[in-house]
């Protein structure tokens, strides 16, 4: 089942349900005309309880796909071919970031390239900030590791800075003015949170980026536009992500399963990284700015919450008691998944 999920298949695409389904069916049969047990005669038919899942998830309405580790590893592959202000090498800096903040779409994206989306009118008579919806330059703030803020300039050395804080000056929620820190992943350099926000203001610096003026830019390349400075639209997202979900699982461009990726899986895939990792429910709603339990329906069935359901049910040979038989006392084998403890002392 993990295998099929992971479009291990002879041409390594994703499948749906009732292709699985027929998988399973055609595996249980070799079973059973071996005069072996068939794998759904269990105490708990997890088989049937996966394929309902699985079910349910592909006939839910306008749902979004985590952005998969397999998508991000390609992501960087493909970096080094990418100039540093273009709009690929920004869009996956907001990824890498994204991963681990969480970000809405409106909080990075614009809804066209040339427009800037305001916070909607009217306005709280107390609202002393900046009308912009999206993160502006004034709501990143790099420090060291004694906690004295770091002046941004484009040649701010990473090893100097210790985290990032991002002000959410505007969120969807009314939770407004709140700010997350993320600290550098020395470890693992090419995803590190601090090193994407680095290069993503270092970009919005190069192209003048200053004021109430989104950080989320890039330089055009395109024949009418060639050298202007455009905003990062949901449309560019889409596109994006949509084109390494291709090259991850093998799918087609006109594939209607490629809906599912758009500028929202960011907040999907930062909501089941920190689930799968067995965070408490109360860290990822603090974490991701949730105010109550809505981030559960952004859990997804994945291959990984698959190994973990296998690990964790699983029962070691070495856990359990030699079983004998009750005249003979010799050994008996054991069986996985279906016992009988008749004639066993």
């Amino acid at each position: 089942m993990i295998s099929l999920t992971k479009g291990e298949t002879i041409q390594g695409r994703l499948i749906r349900h009732a292709t699985r389904r027929n998988y399973v069916k055609a595996i249980s049969k070799l079973y059973t005309d071996r005069n072996a047990e068939s794998p759904y005669c269990v105490d708990v038919d997890y088989i049937t309880l996966v394929f309902k899942a699985v079910k349910k998830y592909e006939s839910m309405k306008h749902r979004r796909d985590m952005i998969h580790d397999k998508m991000a590893h390609l992501i960087e592959a493909a970096r080094p071919s990418w100039s540093n202000d273009s709009l690929q090498a920004a869009i996956a800096d907001w990824v890498y970031l994204g991963r681990f903040a969480g970000f809405r779409s409106i909080e990075w994206c614009q809804k066209l390239s040339t427009r800037i989306t305001k916070v909607d009118a009217p306005i709280d008579h107390l609202w002393t900030f900046s009308s912009t919806y999206a993160f502006i330059p004034q709501d990143f703030d790099f420090f060291a590791e004694d906690k004295r803020r770091l002046p941004f300039s484009a040649d701010l050395d990473i090893s100097r800075v210790a985290y990032v804080a991002v002000r959410f000056r505007k969120q969807k929620n009314d939770m407004n003015n709140k700010i997350v820190s993320f600290y550098r992943d020395a470890k693992n350099p090419a995803f590190c949170p601090v090193g994407a926000a680095l290069r993503i203001c270092a970009q919005a610096m190069r192209r003048g980026v200053a004021g109430d003026t989104p950080l989320g830019v890039y330089t055009s390349v395109a024949k009418r536009t060639a050298g202007a400075r455009l905003f990062i639209t949901n449309s560019d997202v889409e596109k994006f992500l949509r084109g390494f979900a291709c090259k991850a699982f093998g799918l087609k461009h006109t594939d209607p399963i490629l809906s599912r990726w758009s500028a929202h899986p960011i907040r999907v895939t930062a909501c089941n990284l920190l689930h799968r990792q067995d965070f408490l429910d109360s860290y990822i709603q603090t974490r991701l700015r949730w105010r109550g339990t809505t981030w559960m329906g952004y859990l997804r069935n994945t291959l990984y919450s698959a190994q973990q359901h296998t690990r964790a049910l699983s029962i070691p040979n070495n856990n359990l008691p030699r079983l004998c038989h009750l005249q003979t006392g010799t050994e008996l084998p054991r069986h996985r998944g279906l016992e009988t403890l008749k004639g066993v002392l």
